[in-house]
């Protein structure tokens, strides 16, 4: 299996969503990480998620790009 850089295997979602744990175990090992079996269990965290949205992203952008 290749991807589009040496260092990290493809993931075709496919398999991702048919195997979830053997392509979670197998893009850890590739990142020197050990497994949990939390990492399966990212939706049962009792903390707040702090990433922006789709929609926060796009309009930085739009805000950026107008006064560039």
């Amino acid at each position: 299996m290749t991807s589009c850089c040496m260092c990290c295997p493809a993931v075709f979602y496919e398999e991702l969503v048919e195997r979830p744990e053997a392509v979670a175990r197998r893009l850890l090992s590739a990142c020197g990480l050990a497994w949990e079996p939390g990492v399966l269990q990212f939706h049962d965290t009792a903390r707040s998620v702090q990433t922006a949205s789709m929609e926060q992203v796009s309009t930085m952008a739009a805000f950026l790009v107008m006064f560039a």
